[in-house]
């Protein structure tokens, strides 16, 4: 298998999975969450809006909506040191089992 046949494998891998994600659509469901429900999400996404997560959060009753300013599509890589204590919080994992950095 070559170089070519992966790259067509991982395109249509991506095909498969926004079929998937442009037909699902629960928007009417989510005020029926009775879990502790956190969104943590990058001002500046291009990809998905902000103000898709605020608008998620306000549907899910007692979602706590984090929107990291200046941050994009990958604030868990871009800004570390803020969304892991936001994440760590989420699932109530101590401060001093976070890394460093």
């Amino acid at each position: 298998m070559g170089h070519r046949d992966d790259r067509q494998r991982r395109l249509e891998g991506y095909r498969n999975q926004a079929r998937a994600a442009l037909g699902f659509n629960a928007w009417d469901r989510l005020g029926e969450l009775i879990l502790p429900v956190t969104i943590i999400h990058g001002e500046l996404d291009a990809t998905i809006p902000s103000t898709f997560a605020s608008r998620m959060g306000a549907a899910i009753p007692g979602a706590a909506v984090h929107i990291l300013q200046g941050q994009g599509h990958f604030p868990m890589l871009e800004a570390p040191e803020r969304f892991n204590p936001l994440l760590a919080g989420a699932l109530r994992i101590p401060a001093d089992l976070l890394p460093a950095r």
